[in-house]
């Protein structure tokens, strides 16, 4: 008996709740999209580097890897990349080809997949130079952020909303009304443009000059909100 009085209670508070929102929603009101782009530029770089290492004996291959894996790192620490530093997607296994129609064994593989971000663009030239110089390893991509990307997203979210108040109000304004306060507030997603760079073609962005010939454009920070307002009419 107490547990069906516990549920007929939920039930009732569950309808109030449901009735009131329904209420709320009856009310005249407005509904309207505000959306805020703020463009930056990146101050952050994002590297995805493959290691891929082939041999006959599973023995060589797991020390010839682990060889190029030691000199990439120790390149990366040299030019003080180690706290954004990380190593991800290691495997091995036997390495098989297509030729003639026929599945073919090659002896054995061993990957490993390393990705670190860096601030200093300055080091982008010499770290490339320094990853092509060593065998097996190919630059998967390269790519921009923000490092103060959360602060940058909440300001603009504000600016999308203050911009989903004035059109509300514009709109009642057309129709000899006023909004007052907010029904409902959702956020949408809108996404941004993450500025990423083809590896290979990244390579022909350099100049003969020391330091950083890279160019990281800008970053589009796209916040949109969903936003209710009650409507009010003064009497005539």
């Amino acid at each position: 008996m107490k547990r069906e009085s516990i549920l007929i209670s939920l039930i009732f508070i569950f309808l109030a709740v449901t009735t009131a929102q329904a209420d709320d929603m009856e009310l005249p009101h407005v509904t309207v999209f505000g959306t805020a782009v703020k463009k930056v530029v990146p101050d952050k770089m994002l590297w995805n580097v493959q290691i891929m290492s082939k041999d006959q004996l599973l023995e060589d291959v797991t020390k010839k890897h682990i060889d190029v894996v030691g000199k990439v790192t120790d390149l990366l620490n040299s030019e003080g990349i180690k706290d954004d530093l990380q190593t991800t997607r290691m495997e091995f296994g036997e390495n098989w080809n297509f030729r003639n129609g026929s599945r073919l064994k090659e002896g054995y593989f061993a990957r490993t997949f390393i990705t670190f971000s860096m601030t200093d663009f300055t080091k982008y030239k010499k770290i490339w130079l320094g990853l092509a110089a060593i065998n097996d390893v190919s630059v998967q991509n390269v790519g921009y952020d923000l490092t103060d990307r959360i602060d940058i997203q909440n300001e603009t979210r504000v600016k999308a909303l203050q911009e989903a108040k004035n059109k509300a109000a514009m709109l009642a304004e057309s129709i000899g009304s006023r909004i007052a306060e907010p029904v409902a507030i959702e956020e949408e997603w809108a996404g941004d443009d993450a500025v990423m760079n083809n590896a290979r073609a990244a390579g022909a962005l350099f100049e003969g000059q020391e330091g950083s010939s890279v160019s990281p454009g800008l970053i589009s920070i796209r916040m949109m909100v969903k936003a209710s307002f009650r409507l009010v009419t003064p009497d005539k």
